[in-house]
């Protein structure tokens, strides 16, 4: 056992014991998102894509703003 010979030791021991633990942050980590995404619905062979705003189908516009509309041919 160790003896303490001046009261400044003893004070020192007494204020570490004395002071609470510094808290501890938790380990940040990554949670991955699940795996198992379902793939869109393939369009028919002969479908195509509209884009009203042009008046075009897909290739012939390369911007819709409002989003191409599928078009499937009457049989």
């Amino acid at each position: 056992m160790r003896t303490f010979t001046s009261a400044y030791n003893f004070s020192v021991l007494l204020r570490c014991a004395a002071s609470p633990p510094e808290p501890v942050a938790p380990p940040v980590g990554y949670v991955s998102p699940p795996i198992g995404y379902a793939a869109p619905p393939s369009a028919p062979v002969n479908a195509s894509y509209f884009c009203a705003s042009a008046r075009q189908f897909y290739p012939y516009t390369a911007y819709c703003p409002e989003g191409r509309q599928l078009v499937v041919p009457s049989r």
